[in-house]
């Protein structure tokens, strides 16, 4: 957005789908100030989004913010292997939600 990268949860972006002409996309705050976002946010109209690796999937240039930022700390950013139980000397994981 503009000149500032955000990373945003896996799935989380549904611009790629306008047809309700509303979209939401779940941006990992991190270290960035929610005002300096939300002016970002305000002054910009196109989004570029990335992959993993850097390379761009799409770009939307006619977006308008409208406003509406929430703080969602119940939401899946991430999955880690966890260490579940130990039998017979061999460890058992599982994936776990890392909400964020």
């Amino acid at each position: 957005m503009g000149n500032t990268t955000y990373n945003i949860a896996n799935g989380s972006c549904s611009l790629n789908d306008l047809s309700g002409y509303t979209a939401k996309v779940a941006i990992i705050i991190g270290s960035n100030d929610l005002q300096v976002m939300h002016k970002n946010l305000t002054e910009n109209s196109t989004v570029i989004k990335y992959d993993a690796d850097g390379v761009e999937q799409w770009s939307q240039n006619n977006l308008i913010y409208t406003r509406k930022m929430s703080l969602n700390s119940f939401f899946p950013i991430g999955i880690e292997q966890v260490e579940e139980t130990v039998e017979e000397g061999k460890s058992k994981y599982t994936n776990k939600e890392i909400m964020g």
